[in-house]
């Protein structure tokens, strides 16, 4: 018998579909330039490794270098990528980075990005608002803040009734 070369089969589910949008939004282009590394591996990669990893219904975000020893990284990410390059370390430091640059300008300009890539119409916003009652004291919290990034726990008009309680506001656009 010749010598025939060894064929890896990979289930791959609704996976490349998903690494087929993130393509044409352009995810890992914006998190590299946002985010930009020196590390073996780029940020925007690790991201949408996690994103895939999250998407096949495994609860855990640690341990993806196990995750794709069994996975076709050639076809998901785009690249045939050594899974230990995918260790807990490397993603940790990618997540401080994404943390300290802020996550929500980083979902913000891949959001813009797939508003842009795939013509969505813009002209009817939701805008949604929640109120979250807290119990206790927070003296680093109480009063009011300019700064956009501080959480202010006060009492107000509380959506499930609770006067009494303080309470924090969560908005969506």
């Amino acid at each position: 018998m010749e010598n025939q070369p060894d064929i890896d089969g990979f289930t791959v589910q609704h996976l490349p579909i998903v690494t087929a949008y993130a393509q044409k939004i352009g995810v890992v282009e914006i998190i590299n330039t946002l985010v930009p590394t020196q590390m073996e591996i780029d940020a925007g990669t690790i991201i949408l490794g996690m994103v895939l990893d999250t998407l096949t219904g495994r609860n855990p975000l640690y341990r993806l270098n196990k995750y794709f020893e069994h996975q076709d990284t050639q076809l998901l990410l785009g690249k045939k990528v050594d899974p230990t390059k995918f260790s807990d370390h490397t993603v940790g430091r990618v997540l401080d980075r994404i943390h300290n640059y802020g996550a929500m300008k980083v979902f913000s300009q891949i959001s813009l990005q797939a508003l842009k890539q795939f013509n969505i119409d813009r002209s009817h916003l939701s805008f949604d608002t929640t109120s979250v009652s807290v119990h206790g004291d927070y003296p680093m919290y109480s009063g009011k803040s300019n700064s956009s990034d501080t959480m202010n726990i006060v009492h107000g008009h509380s959506k499930d009734h609770r006067p009494d309680l303080k309470q924090f506001l969560v908005k969506m656009l």
